[in-house]
């Protein structure tokens, strides 16, 4: 079945930001239309700030140990991984 589509105007848009959409769409290989759908596909997938916070604070804490010395802990454990 296909999927339907609808057609999306954007006025005022300022010569530099096409500009710039078109040689980035070129550089993939796809047209612009295509490119600002990934654009805008990504932007929609990725949490807003919000929302990024409000399930960051529905995860367990972690007591004793604090965010720098994890991810040092985690980025040790890494390079100790690819010297195996």
């Amino acid at each position: 079945m296909k999927r339907k589509t609808y057609d999306v105007q954007v006025r005022g848009v300022p010569a530099a930001l096409r500009d710039g959409l078109k040689r980035r769409a070129a550089g993939k290989g796809v047209s612009m239309s295509r490119y600002v759908i990934r654009v805008l596909t990504d932007d929609i997938e990725r949490p807003t700030l919000e929302e990024w916070i409000e399930e960051t604070g529905k995860l367990p804490r972690v007591e004793g140990i604090s965010g720098a010395e994890l991810i040092r802990e985690i980025r040790r454990e890494a390079e100790e991984g690819l010297e195996d």
